[in-house]
């Protein structure tokens, strides 16, 4: 026994092998800024308009400044003469520390340089670096405040080629007529898209729908849809693929008793809370959306709805 224990030193040393060094997982002390320019721009789709879900595709694009409904006083933290992603007080453009005067850059065309995004939290915070076309001003502007106040040329021509001509059903939502009066039509009435406009100092791009009495209204295009319509096409996709018992009130974004969670989903898009309880005989999920309203799964098919 004690020769073993007198070898042990060189038993061990003659079974040492080589260290082996996990993989680090090095965190960043500050959130990671990117930069895109044309080069390394992603596609650009055309069917969306300025936002984050598309803003790493916008250099190239030309933009129109129509401005926001509540900026008579000027623009405050939207527009600067540095990146204020990188420099804290960035200096405004036309407005030293103040607002940016609605003038200076309302009504103008602006072709996007570069897109700069950095992660903040779960949000992604975004600037695009400007040219201003007429005299070649250089601007970033960041979208936080106003993020309707600018429209995407490309996607003011797709809706253009995606709408015009397209029969639109509506929700029953209250809509502005081209006089400025407010109507609400009957759910499932039909209107025609007669042309596609932009008005200033609003939220831009509007749809033009007409109906069979001669009567013009105003349709907000909301990134690839229609907030106050659907398309006759849409209504007849879903039904083909949900079927007539689900699929119309899917397309009327309407959730009911028995519809499954991918069926609640395309209806009223994701909610902003889910949880979840188990028994031994069912399992409950319960979703929260915006607007008060509440879903309730059992084994997962809708048992309960609240608006």
């Amino acid at each position: 026994m004690k020769k073993y224990i007198r070898n042990l030193p060189l038993l061990l040393a003659s079974m040492a092998v080589a260290p082996s060094h996990a993989q680090l997982n090095i965190i960043a002390s500050k959130p990671e800024m990117k930069e895109y320019s044309v080069q390394n721009a992603l596609p650009y789709d055309s069917l969306t308009n300025v936002s984050e879900r598309n803003c790493t595709s916008l250099p190239g694009q030309i933009l129109f400044m129509h401005g926001a409904p509540n900026a008579t006083y000027g623009y405050v933290e939207t527009f600067y003469t540095d990146n204020p992603l990188e420099v804290s007080n960035a200096e405004k453009y036309k407005g030293g520390q103040g607002n940016t005067p609605a003038d200076a850059v309302t009504g103008k065309y602006f072709e996007v340089e570069k897109t700069f995004t950095k992660p903040y939290g779960k949000i992604l915070m975004y600037a695009l670096l400007l040219r201003e076309q007429e005299s070649g001003d250089k601007i970033y502007y960041k979208s936080t405040i106003y993020p309707r106040a600018m429209t995407c040329m490309g996607y003011y021509e797709k809706l253009k080629s995606r709408y015009i001509g397209k029969t639109f059903l509506s929700l029953g939502m209250r809509v502005e007529t081209m006089d400025g009066s407010i109507v609400t039509p009957d759910i499932a009435s039909e209107y025609r898209c007669m042309d596609v406009g932009l008005e200033m100092n609003n939220d831009g791009a509007i749809l033009i729908l007409e109906n069979e009495a001669g009567e013009r209204i105003k349709a907000t295009p909301v990134d690839d849809q229609v907030y106050e319509f659907i398309t006759t096409t849409h209504l007849e996709d879903v039904v083909k693929r949900h079927g007539n018992k689900y699929g119309k009130q899917i397309a009327f974004r309407q959730v009911s008793v028995g519809m499954t969670p991918e069926m609640v989903l395309e209806a009223w898009g994701e909610p902003y809370r889910k949880s979840t309880s188990k028994t031994t005989d069912k399992t409950v999920d319960y979703w929260s959306f915006d607007r008060n309203r509440r879903v309730t799964f059992e084994n997962g098919k809708v048992a309960y709805i609240g608006e």
